[in-house]
């Protein structure tokens, strides 16, 4: 399973709890949902490699790149796009089905993060050859005028790209681990583009969230709470537990009281037992 990072986090409990839904947030899970799937069939290939997954790069520029790996011979830079819907490549442009013209143009973001990614390289004195891939991972993804000199690879060809990888790789030395350590220790801790929605603790829904659906709970057993959507049942310590962790990510500078937290879960439990919970906890 790939890990989520706290700003994606706090995001998911934020979108839980916001009037609306923020647009922002939907890309950014649709992106996530894409690097996930592809980093979960990277896992099921036997070739060796070592696999760098979100780099935050900066040289003039800062980019960041879903996965960078590093094989025998060659170091991959796959770029991930979870598209859904039709598409069409023409003139060196990628536009919707409503032949609108995409305001990014993914190839081109391909070969800037290509040009960074080369440049730290040689300024470790590492020479190996980049192979950049724009990866399509949407199973309701499609793409006309894709030509095959262009380094695309769409869901259908994922396995023979796969297979192709596996004919040409080799075994692993320390030099390839060094060169992940290199990339892993001067890539940038915090993205300065990510950007969460202003909110308060006032302007969020309240309520404990099924751990399955998502929406609130509202039936209350004697030491469960029950979802009368999808039937998920649910310890109460379990769940408040949950809701103190989800508080503190998105509060950090808030010390949590039982009765704020109280509230927090929508008053759908003891003030008591928040306080068990709350001292457990620390």
């Amino acid at each position: 399973m790939l890990d989520k990072s706290d700003y994606l986090t706090s995001y998911d409990y934020l979108n839980k709890r916001l009037t609306e839904n923020d647009p922002h947030y939907l890309r950014q899970k649709d992106g996530y949902d894409g690097e996930a799937y592809l980093f979960a069939q990277l896992k099921r290939c036997s070739f060796p490699m070592l696999v760098c997954h979100d780099l935050l790069l900066s040289r003039g520029v800062t980019t960041q790149l879903d996965f960078v790996i590093i094989l025998s011979d060659r170091i991959l830079l796959l770029d991930v796009k979870h598209y859904k819907g039709s598409y069409t490549y023409q003139d060196g442009e990628f536009y919707d089905r409503k032949k609108e013209k995409l305001g990014s143009n993914p190839l081109i973001q391909l070969h800037r993060a290509s040009n960074v990614l080369e440049a730290i390289l040689k300024d470790g004195g590492i020479n190996m050859p980049i192979e950049r891939k724009l990866i399509f991972t949407h199973e309701q993804f499609c793409l006309y005028g894709n030509q095959p000199d262009l380094p695309i690879v769409l869901l259908s060809q994922l396995v023979n790209y796969f297979n192709y990888l596996e004919k040409v790789s080799g075994p692993l030395t320390d030099y390839h681990h060094r060169i992940a350590s290199y990339l892993e220790n001067i890539k940038l801790k915090r993205n300065p583009y990510e950007k969460l929605p202003k909110y308060s603790f006032e302007s969020l829904n309240k309520g404990i969230f099924c751990l399955d659906c998502d929406k609130t709970y509202t039936i209350s057993r004697h030491r469960n709470l029950v979802c009368d959507k999808c039937g998920c049942r649910e310890s109460k310590s379990v769940a408040v537990s949950r809701m103190i962790a989800e508080f503190e990510l998105l509060f950090p500078d808030v010390k949590p009281s039982p009765k704020l937290l109280k509230e927090w879960c929508g008053d759908l439990v003891s003030i008591e037992l928040v306080g068990i919970v709350l001292r457990r906890c620390r």
